[in-house]
């Protein structure tokens, strides 16, 4: 028979024994909430950097893009025209000014297409003026060439300048949609 101080022992020994292991269970799912904790915290952490990182190079893209827009409606402004116009530039002068225009909205345009879908549309009809402006233009520097008389009532030079104006306008409606998204993006810290 067990004496009264072997149960006793045998009970403080099995009470503390199950309370170590009580605790050190504890302690273990105690630990694992924390690592999990800590976890979750980091992804969320470079998830949050990831974010912010996204944001800022759509930023700068859309800023590159209202640069090269800024640009084209210089360039297509019937201020522009008038100075071509008036300094005798040659087709071909005006074919290699055009084309290096082009690779500028062409630029634009990828920027559209991969920063901001919703301008895309507007980019590829602004795209289309530009193209309507150069055809009509480029007839107005060719009379021109000639010697033929070119004034403000000749047809070419009339569709040129409405061109002059549609380019400028265009441009300042996607120019305005960029505006927005960039201040969405800043004020909301999130993607455009």
């Amino acid at each position: 028979m067990l004496t009264d101080s072997v149960i006793v022992a045998l009970i403080t020994g099995i009470s503390t024994l199950s309370g170590v292991g009580l605790t050190t269970l504890m302690q273990t799912i105690a630990t694992q909430r924390n690592q999990h904790f800590e976890a979750r915290k980091e992804v969320l952490r470079i998830k949050y950097e990831a974010s912010n990182q996204r944001s800022e190079l759509i930023r700068e893209k859309l800023e590159k893009a209202h640069i090269i827009l800024s640009e084209i409606s210089r360039e297509f402004s019937l201020t522009f025209m008038t100075i071509d116009w008036s300094d005798k530039m040659s087709p071909a002068n005006f074919h290699k000014k055009y084309r290096d225009l082009c690779s500028k909205a062409a630029e634009v345009q990828m920027i559209a297409d991969f920063y901001a879908p919703s301008i895309s549309e507007s980019v590829e009809e602004l795209y289309g003026l530009m193209n309507c402006y150069w055809g009509y233009f480029h007839v107005v520097l060719v009379i021109d060439q000639k010697g033929e008389k070119v004034d403000h009532t000749t047809p070419s030079y009339k569709e040129a300048a409405n061109y002059s104006r549609r380019i400028p306008s265009k441009v300042y409606e996607i120019k305005q949609n960029i505006g927005e998204k960039v201040h969405s993006a800043i004020n909301l810290g999130g993607t455009t």
